[in-house]
């Protein structure tokens, strides 16, 4: 399993999950990080596992020497498949998984815009794509490689982000006792790696107009990121310091989320964000844009509300109209928490991967 740093990205969460969890009656299982891991608690769970894990500790995009140590890795373990996940990972497993002689290299697209970045799109449909599966974790996510990408539509496949359920940390402290002690109203929260992709200037400004009719309301901020900065900003520009808290990255997260009212992701592209299943998972009402994979996950006013991307004025409708009604509120959380249990469920995402191992090696076998 091939993954980069060890931050809280959804993506890496997600495979080093993974890994724990396939079935080692059948499979061998190794873990490879490529980049110095920058969250301690996370590095230290790796480290806890059972799993052997190899360090790259590659310190730049332009730091190849490490690749070695992979390639010598794959080698002497004779291994038979090679998993990424994200971009630059999967362009440096199709090069040097094939240095190595892996049979099977299986590239893992979590979650992209797909507009834009040529050189991108070039590499996926000319290098990524020539590997033995090429998987989205949205059918959206999959059309789009196909047509705008130009992937050969036989290597794509689609399996959705699974969610083991239990991820809630005991012992969280009270989210109130978080926040300033006079914030007794409303909490308006979303957990996110704070970069562009997430448009959290967007729910900063929506969030100014929630204010208009919920003065007491209160917006949570959990996750780091290079945004910091510019989001902090932008919260004193529009006189917000004491109405929004930015909590950093928390290694209890989920448990904090469970006192949110209303989960907001405000983003410009996803594909099926973890910390969207975890918010349906604990029965939040949610309201996130229509993008990526996301109008997948809900069904507009049935499981959650949907908007219109980089719009402050419908983000904010959506949010004072939760806000306003508490029995929506619970039917839009019930039906949330149902659907994540029926489609997110990490048993059944297991299963899908174990299968397509199963299968691609079946394939690879006479040529090993």
């Amino acid at each position: 399993m091939l993954v980069g740093a060890l931050g809280r990205g959804g993506a890496e969460i997600f495979a080093l999950e993974l890994a724990q969890r396939l079935d080692r009656s059948r499979f061998d299982v190794a873990i490879c990080v490529t980049r110095p891991a920058f969250v301690p608690d996370i590095r230290e769970a790796v480290d806890k596992t059972d799993l052997p894990v190899v360090y790259l500790d590659r310190k730049s995009s332009r730091d190849v020497r490490p690749w070695g140590r992979l390639v010598r890795h794959l080698r002497a373990q004779q291994a038979d498949i090679l998993h990424a996940h994200t971009f630059s990972v999967n362009v440096w497993a199709s090069v040097f998984g094939r240095v190595a002689r892996t049979p099977v290299i299986i590239a893992t697209e979590h979650t992209w815009s797909y507009e834009g970045q040529p050189l991108r799109v070039f590499l996926d449909r000319h290098l990524v794509a020539r590997n033995a599966a090429f998987v989205a974790v949205s059918e959206r996510d999959r059309a789009r490689m196909i047509e705008i990408e130009r992937v050969p539509p036989e290597v794509t496949r689609v399996i959705p982000t699974g969610y083991r359920g239990d991820g809630a940390v005991t012992g969280a402290p009270p989210l109130r006792s978080l926040i300033a002690a006079e914030h007794a109203g409303p909490i308006v929260g979303v957990v996110a790696t704070l970069r562009p992709q997430k448009a959290l200037d967007v729910l900063v400004r929506a969030f100014q107009r929630v204010r208009q009719q919920f003065p007491a309301a209160h917006l949570v901020v959990i996750g780091d990121g290079p945004e910091r900065r510019s989001l902090g900003a932008l919260v004193a520009a529009l006189g917000l310091e004491r109405h929004v808290t930015f909590l950093g990255d928390r290694p209890d997260a989920v448990g904090l989320m469970a006192e949110f009212d209303v989960f907001a992701l405000s983003s410009d592209f996803e594909g099926t964000p973890l910390a969207l299943i975890e918010a349906m998972w604990a029965s939040k009402p949610v309201v996130v844009t229509s993008v990526g994979g996301m109008p997948e996950m809900i069904v507009d006013g049935e499981s959650g509300l949907l908007v219109a991307p980089g719009s402050p004025d419908a983000l904010a409708e959506a949010i004072t109209r939760l806000l306003g009604d508490a029995a929506l509120r619970g039917r839009l959380g019930a039906a949330a928490g149902e659907r994540a249990q029926s489609l997110y469920s990490f048993e059944r995402s297991v299963e899908a991967w174990e299968n397509l191992y199963c299968e691609l090696y079946a394939r690879a076998r006479p040529r090993r």
